[in-house]
């Protein structure tokens, strides 16, 4: 499953306006990826370079400045759904950070940034296996401790 961010090139959120071009200046930007299990069951964290989705690219801390914007609006139909994504973006912030800076880091270890995002040899640039029952056994756990 994969979270995009759609922007300008600057980072900044882009809003549709009636009768204008969807296109004009904006692209998503890939802020990560959640490898799911066979049960749709969370297993991993992952990020891929820019040629596999062709939008903006943007150096780790932007990109988590998305990310830390990022909140699912209701979908008719899905509001449960979209509550569990932005509350699941929300818990795994720390590993997500972690994971965008091991991803730039691996791509600061080519000698030229701008080839090396094109470069179909460079697909998955960073993973971060996740744990997903234990983290919610251990959230349980602290909200029996905490009285909630």
């Amino acid at each position: 499953m994969h979270l995009f961010w759609h922007a300008t090139a600057t980072g900044r959120r882009r809003y549709f306006l009636a009768g204008k071009p969807r296109w004009q200046r904006t692209a998503p930007t890939h802020l990560f990826a959640i490898s799911l299990d066979a049960r749709g069951l969370p297993v991993a964290l992952f990020s891929v370079n820019q040629w596999v989705i062709d939008g903006h690219w943007f150096d780790a801390r932007t990109t988590l400045a998305c990310v830390d914007r990022f909140a699912m609006a209701d979908v008719p139909g899905h509001e449960a759904s979209c509550r569990w994504l932005s509350g699941f973006v929300r818990l795994y912030r720390p590993l997500i950070a972690e994971l965008l800076i091991r991803r730039d880091q691996r791509m600061a270890r080519r000698p030229d940034q701008g080839p090396a995002l094109q470069d179909r040899r460079l697909e998955l640039l960073s993973q971060l296996p996740i744990d997903w029952i234990a983290d919610m056994d251990a959230l349980e756990a602290e909200s029996v401790r905490r009285g909630w």
